[in-house]
């Protein structure tokens, strides 16, 4: 009895002296951390679900393929260049051939150009607000419905496809290109590039009709007024010495002559603001 005394009072002191779980699970965790940050790989620190959920999961990252790069390069050249191109291809063939029929579809053009720009001025819908003009040599000061680019691609593109039906699907290719750029680069949103795409094919397909008489609904042809004016010489051409002149028309209606300017005349008032200063 004795010897059973002594042992229940041994078993009653362990119980007393015992840490609670909850502090002995603390201390083998705290352990753990410790020796897991000391190195020892023969002691791991216990992790919950989340943690392991956490350490498993990588952010994704896309790198682009060789070919998607090649695309964009392509698409950001052809798109930054069309103003140039479409314009100098434009000019070489009306100083090449100077007849009536290629001065009124320089004339319908330019009315398609002047036309881009009034509407502009009375639709008053700004430009994406993602465009970062500081960023920009010449940034664009004026309104983006519609896109005047698109109305001259529209007009000039429909027009010529309508004269020689093989340079449809080349020319409606580079202008897709062109136009996807300009989306892309914040320069015009979508609906501003639809608007002026549709607007400047119509315009193109009516002024065909009336340079040649083909279903034209307003019975006037402008090739025969074109031809009647002084500006064409008796071989039915337009002088060299006159090619300067829609030159300097298109410059100063699609040829951004307007930025230039503003530009200029702030680039004169800082100047003058600075020496006062």
């Amino acid at each position: 009895s004795t010897t059973t005394s002594a042992t229940n009072f041994f078993m009653s002191s362990q119980q007393r002296i015992s840490p609670p779980k909850a502090l002995h699970h603390m201390t083998s965790t705290s352990s753990g951390e410790k020796d897991a940050n000391s190195g020892d790989s023969s002691v791991t620190r216990p992790t919950t679900g989340q943690e392991q959920e956490t350490s498993t999961v990588l952010p994704e990252t896309t790198v682009p393929s060789s070919s998607s790069i090649l695309v964009s390069s392509i698409v950001s050249k052809i798109g930054s260049t069309t103003s140039i191109a479409v314009a100098g291809t434009f000019y070489a063939v009306l100083c090449y051939k100077r007849d009536a029929y290629m001065v009124s579809f320089f004339v319908g053009a330019i009315c398609n150009g002047i036309l881009s720009k009034v509407l502009k001025k009375v639709l008053k819908q700004e430009r994406p607000a993602e465009l970062d003009t500081a960023a920009m040599e010449l940034a664009p000061s004026d309104n983006g419905m519609p896109s005047s680019h698109a109305m001259s691609l529209g007009f000039i593109f429909t027009f010529t496809a309508l004269q020689v039906p093989w340079t449809a699907l080349p020319l409606l290719a580079y202008a897709v290109v062109s136009l996807i750029y300009r989306v892309q680069s914040n320069l015009h949103s979508f609906d501003q590039i639809a608007v002026g795409a549709v607007l400047g094919s119509f315009n193109g397909a009516l002024w065909w009709q009336m340079c040649t008489g083909a279903n034209n609904p307003l019975g006037v042809n402008v090739v025969e007024w074109i031809s009647s004016t002084p500006f064409i010489n008796n071989q039915g051409l337009l002088p060299c010495y006159l090619l300067s002149v829609p030159a300097l028309v298109g410059a100063a209606v699609v040829g951004s002559v307007e930025r230039r300017l503003a530009r200029f005349f702030k680039d004169k008032k800082n100047t003058v603001d600075a020496k006062e200063d």
